[in-house]
């Protein structure tokens, strides 16, 4: 048995699209239904971290466990202001 051309091919592929076309544009146009809603958190992320910033009282040796003061005075200036 031969192997069909590439000409008979594609218009078996483009039937087959063909026939699926009416079904593709009613699901295309059909009203969504919210039936889920998906609440996405993070890990070690406070609240009041995300609304003010970080926590000075977070930011030193002691109780943030900061190492180096160059990083710790980078952390300060990249998530932590006066206001």
């Amino acid at each position: 048995m031969k192997a069909p051309s590439p000409i008979r091919r594609l218009r078996l592929v483009g039937a087959i699209c063909f026939a699926f076309l009416p079904w593709a544009a009613s699901a295309a146009t059909a009203a969504p239904k919210t039936e889920h809603v998906f609440l996405i958190t993070v890990d070690g992320l406070r609240w009041q971290e995300l609304f003010s910033g970080a926590d000075p009282a977070l930011l030193t040796k002691e109780a943030g466990g900061i190492k180096e003061d160059a990083t710790m005075a980078r952390l300060r200036s990249a998530y932590w202001r006066e206001t």
